[in-house]
């Protein structure tokens, strides 16, 4: 398993939050994941969150940054 590490700012980077570290399989599992946290945060914070986005890395290697405002069943990232 790799460890995957996700992070989530806003759209200039002024803010952020740490979300962490997670051992999961690989990065289809990583992007899921990220979409569940996403859908969690989003949940009553629709307004705060509205341009943000997650990044997703993997070591050195960068994996995905999803926005807030694609749905996390669009599919797309």
């Amino acid at each position: 398993m790799a460890r995957y590490h996700f992070s989530m700012h806003n759209d200039d980077k002024t803010r952020s939050e740490e979300v962490g570290i997670q051992a999961l399989y690989n990065d289809a599992t990583a992007v899921a994941f990220a979409r569940g946290v996403i859908g969690n945060v989003l949940h009553g914070n629709i307004n705060r969150y509205s341009d943000w986005s997650m990044d997703i890395a993997e070591g050195t290697r960068a994996v995905a940054s999803i926005r807030f405002d694609v749905s996390a069943d669009s599919g797309q990232f």
